[in-house]
């Protein structure tokens, strides 16, 4: 049973559909948007190689394990304040959402939050699927309030503002860096040699932001947010003020 749809009377069900929405967003961790790599002439399908196996850069890999710490730091500790809050949403059921929010609060908190998020997607418009979900979130808290369930509401607000956060965290790194480009292609891939005879790590989709590390004639080692090296093509790739115009 999802959790919009549940009522005070259901406290165990409730309890539970919190944990496993919380638990669900520790699968968004790579935010560079990749999806599964393809075979690679006529061979299976296989795991990414690890950096530390493929590129002799030290300094290089301490940098990306870097980025794929900080953001698995950041998922663990925006599920520790969302339990905090789901444990205050929890509470407000139980005293039938009557109390501790008004509808005031909640129909202002809403309104606040959609400013915001339309800002952060303009900022960060490659994190489409963190756009989309918290959009959804914000669509459920509306439904609360109009069934009057303020307090709930309140709680999907708040998951909303923590994904437009995490927009606002990527797009200043992004800003603030000079070597940033962008995939400008549907579907790229990011290989672990400078050639396409070489095994493909993953596939990167358009408008999916990444750092130059260096290029070597036609092709650029880049480092995703997420903490993935690999190679692409140059003509696949968008700086950043091309990007922006």
């Amino acid at each position: 049973m999802m959790l919009h749809t549940l009522r005070p009377k259901n406290k165990q069900a409730f309890t539970l559909a919190i944990f496993c929405i919380l638990m669900a967003s520790c699968a968004d961790l790579q935010r560079e948007r990749a999806v599964a790599p393809v075979a690679l002439h006529g061979k299976p399908d296989v795991l990414p190689v690890p950096v530390s196996a493929t590129y002799s850069d030290g300094e290089l890999v301490r940098r990306a394990e870097t980025d794929r710490l900080s953001a698995l730091e950041r998922e663990v500790e925006r599920l520790k304040m969302d339990l905090e809050r789901a444990e205050d949403a929890l509470i407000a059921v139980e005293s039938k959402l009557r109390t501790g929010h008004s509808r005031a609060a909640a129909v202002s908190a809403l309104a606040e939050a959609h400013m915001q998020l339309n800002r952060a997607s303009r900022v960060a418009p490659w994190q489409s699927k963190t756009i989309s979900e918290a959009r959804d979130k914000l669509k459920i808290a509306q439904k609360h309030i109009d069934e009057g369930y303020f307090g709930t509401a309140v709680f999907f607000v708040y998951r909303a503002n923590r994904m437009v956060e995490d927009l606002r965290y990527e797009a200043s790194i992004i800003e603030n860096s000079t070597q940033a480009m962008f995939i400008n292609r549907p579907k790229v891939n990011l290989r672990s040699g400078p050639s396409t005879h070489t095994e493909v790590l993953r596939i990167l989709v358009e408008g999916t932001p990444v750092v130059k590390e260096k290029q070597m004639k036609e092709w650029v080692l880049v480092r995703t947010l997420g903490g993935a090296v690999g190679w692409i093509h140059r003509t696949l790739l968008t700086s950043k003020a091309g990007y922006k115009a």
